[in-house]
């Protein structure tokens, strides 16, 4: 449901360079994450904690010889960052869970490139370590569209067996993995759009522990050799936006 709502609002920014989105994103979070410190907390407490802190802090320094005066100041320092905490924690609550459901979005749509047609992929089945060595068999169904590069029957080895292929048109299909008479299918996307399923699907209670498909990471920002994804953009852009705009408006 939380999901649903969420791609309405922000599936159409999928239009734009993951750049800028990660941009836009990180600025409206950080901003209001900010506001909602900004009014949910005592400023003038905060600051005053905020300043006793590094008074302790300094005072520590100046009397590590002195172990009596050392533990007298740091059982007062851990007192002003507990209640510190104390006061930091309503708004954290409150920003936590929409900030989650921002990374499982972007976790969906802006960690890999999509599957797109006429592209070599690799699937594979990776199985229990007690699984002894045998063969694997794969059909695509709708079939038509599939070009296999490697054999539909391949061997377990190293409890893994795997496949390369790719397809001709757009669509959603299912990759139906067959070992010692029974099957196993996960669903597999091919479009030109930013989306994709999930790289690995997990199987209970049997031989396979996991259905796999091998993705190219989605590079947001390329620095020289560095590719950097959107985890570390965000992140990077984050600490960035969320101090400047702390000091703008004078959060503690």
């Amino acid at each position: 449901m939380a999901g649903s709502i969420l791609d309405s609002f922000l599936n159409p920014l999928l239009e734009l360079s993951p750049l800028l989105v990660i941009i836009m994103l990180a600025v409206v979070i950080n901003l209001i994450t900010t506001l909602i410190y900004r009014f949910m907390t005592d400023q003038k407490r905060m600051k005053t904690l905020k300043e006793d802190i590094k008074k302790h802090q300094e005072e520590m320094k100046k009397h590590k010889e002195n172990q009596q005066k050392f533990m007298k100041i740091q059982k007062s320092a851990m007192e002003k960052n507990l209640e510190y905490m104390n006061h930091s924690m309503k708004p954290m609550l409150i920003t936590i869970i929409p900030f989650f459901l921002l990374f499982g979005w972007l976790n969906a749509h802006m960690n890999y490139m999509p599957l797109v047609p006429n592209q070599s992929f690799v699937t594979y089945a990776a199985f229990d370590k007690n699984v002894p060595q045998g063969s694997v068999f794969l059909t695509v169904e709708p079939g038509g569209h599939t070009l296999f590069i490697s054999e539909p029957t391949q061997q377990i080895v190293e409890n893994r067996a795997q496949w390369e292929l790719s397809f001709d048109q757009k669509g959603t299909y299912a990759l139906v993995y067959t070992f010692n008479n029974a099957t196993y299918s996960r669903n597999i996307l091919i479009t030109e759009e930013r989306s994709y399923e999930p790289p690995e699907v997990k199987v209970e209670k049997a031989p396979i522990k996991t259905l796999g498909v091998v993705y190219t990471k989605l590079p947001v920002l390329t620095l020289g050799s560095l590719k950097l994804t959107w985890f570390w953009v965000y992140l990077i852009l984050s600490f960035a936006f969320n101090y400047g705009l702390r000091r703008a408006l004078g959060v503690h």
